[in-house]
């Protein structure tokens, strides 16, 4: 999929999410109320649970292009013109994929490369640890600015006579904060984690596939959808129902369907857990009808 199918796409999927987890949370804690009423008593959730929210809604939506950070040409208009977008794809990149590449590139040099090692569970994994070192450092150039801000010869002093030591101490000190706020970071990284998974997820539709665990197997899902701009499409005259386009509709489609399914028939009633392995099961159904996505062997 091209970049706004992915992001438009994990939309639909992380609104879903949030509209299930605030309802789970809020009808468990207040299940003696009629349905209508929790309907409407919703928006008294405690303000931290909405940040907690804000914040795995923004690690989705952030997370929903990260794994094309393998491609050498920006492939969003956001990438292209945004130079905060291209700070973190940087970061991204040279802090998580770059040295991933680097120690693959000794081993298996066919895992280097668009939609290889970091398009799998793997990359994922490393998105996250890419996350924390990236907060890590942005706490510590904070507490280093602070410090300068109030000891002005400080900041010179400390590059110059003791670099090692320097680093060493807001490292620390970044973990310390890091720590006391973990629980802001873990919704972060939870729905970095899931954003990430719902790229390879919608990748899966398109005939080029995904192999979750390459290296282990190159079992994975691929379905019938051709992604590419629109010179693409005119190229190879690809129908509307062969497009990844299509298969970015097909993602909102099942989310609506899947919500309404969702109130009427009470799956409320049901465990966190249950629902997403129903969501889960019911979406591949759906995509396999739909988009052709099945279980295949993935060529690299």
């Amino acid at each position: 999929m091209l970049g706004k199918e992915h992001i438009l796409s994990t939309l639909a999927i992380a609104l879903s999410l949030i509209a299930i987890i605030i309802f789970q949370k809020f009808y468990h804690l207040t299940a003696i109320l009629p349905f209508n009423d929790i309907i409407l008593r919703v928006f008294s959730l405690p303000p931290i649970d909405y940040a907690y929210l804000f914040l795995f809604f923004a690690g989705m939506m952030i997370a929903s292009t990260a794994p094309d950070v393998d491609v050498e040409e920006p492939l969003t208009a956001l990438r292209r013109k945004s130079k905060l977008s291209t700070l973190w794809f940087n970061l991204i990149k040279y802090i998580a994929y770059t040295p991933t590449a680097i120690f693959l590139s000794f081993f298996k040099k066919n895992e280097v490369g668009h939609r290889k090692i970091f398009h799998s569970i793997f990359g994922a994994i490393f998105y996250s640890i890419a996350i924390v070192i990236i907060f890590m450092i942005f706490i510590s150039i904070i507490l280093f600015g602070v410090r300068s801000m109030h000891n002005p010869s400080m900041s010179e002093n400390s590059i110059t006579t003791n670099t090692i030591g320097t680093i060493y101490y807001y490292f620390t000190s970044s973990e310390l904060i890091l720590k006391y706020f973990w629980n802001y970071v873990l919704a972060f990284l939870i729905g970095s984690g899931l954003g990430f998974l719902s790229h390879l997820y919608e990748d899966s539709t398109t005939v080029s596939g995904i192999a979750y665990l390459p290296m282990i197997t190159n079992l994975g899902l691929k379905g019938r959808l051709r992604t590419g701009s629109k010179e693409f499409y005119e190229q190879r005259n690809v129908h509307f129902l062969g497009k990844s386009k299509f298969g970015m509709y097909m993602f909102w489609v099942y989310n609506l369907v899947f919500l309404y399914l969702y109130f009427k028939y009470g799956l409320y009633l049901l465990s966190l857990s249950q629902i997403i392995i129903i969501y889960m099961l019911f979406s591949f159904f759906f995509l396999f009808i739909t988009c052709g996505m099945k279980p295949a062997k993935i060529i690299a």
